[in-house]
């Protein structure tokens, strides 16, 4: 059976209800009734926008001659502007918006951390058909080879492995563990988290400016 929406008097109630309405606690407006309520006169003209965050910062204590090194997060404000905003959206394919994905995913992950930045890197280079082409589409938007073939070793390598990586090690191999709990106490851990953020970060970027040209 149809059922006929249009004489209903609320507009709105016209649009169906998509899943919006249960995930985010509210639904979509469509672009006509955006129109007939003149939505965008009535939304500020920005230039940025500020989201509150945490950051990791490193603390010292010089204690009976000791030096006394910790962690500990604090408010961070972050500040993107509106031509990020927008060069982004104009960039944006599934490619991109799943690397930046397993990016985030990785830096709230700690114990599978090295495992998301690796399918980041991943997602960018199967869209660019291999390594190869990620060195030759990417290279002159800062796309730093090294770093990446450093945090793909981390990864996948069983002879010489990380107690985080992707595979079971070798039986004969020593694995160097990683406590994920305590990491940025862990020299190791800490060295191979600031290695993927950085070779995650500078990738989706030069992948990003590729899109854009």
């Amino acid at each position: 059976m149809k059922f006929e929406r249009s004489n209903v008097s609320f507009p709105l109630w016209r649009k169906k209800v998509d899943s919006s309405l249960f995930e985010q606690n509210g639904t979509t407006i469509p672009a006509w009734a955006c129109d007939m309520w003149e939505i965008q006169l009535k939304i500020p003209n920005v230039e940025t926008v500020s989201l509150p965050m945490e950051k990791i910062v490193e603390k010292q204590r010089q204690e009976d001659g000791s030096i006394y090194v910790w962690h500990e997060s604090e408010p961070y404000e972050m500040v993107i502007n509106k031509k990020a905003i927008s060069e982004y959206l104009e960039a944006r394919n599934n490619a991109l918006f799943y690397a930046m994905y397993y990016y985030l995913k990785g830096t709230y992950t700690q114990e599978y951390f090295l495992v998301e930045f690796y399918k980041c890197l991943e997602v960018i280079k199967r869209e660019l058909s291999g390594e190869k082409g990620m060195k030759k589409k990417l290279g002159i938007y800062g796309f730093n080879f090294s770093d990446y073939k450093q945090l793909n070793s981390y990864a996948n390598d069983i002879l010489n492995p990380v107690s985080i990586g992707r595979h079971a090690p070798d039986i004969k191999a020593t694995v160097t563990h990683i406590d994920t709990k305590w990491l940025f106490d862990d020299l190791k851990g800490k060295k191979v988290f600031e290695l993927g953020q950085k070779a995650c970060r500078t990738t989706i970027e030069a992948y990003k400016s590729h899109l854009l040209t």
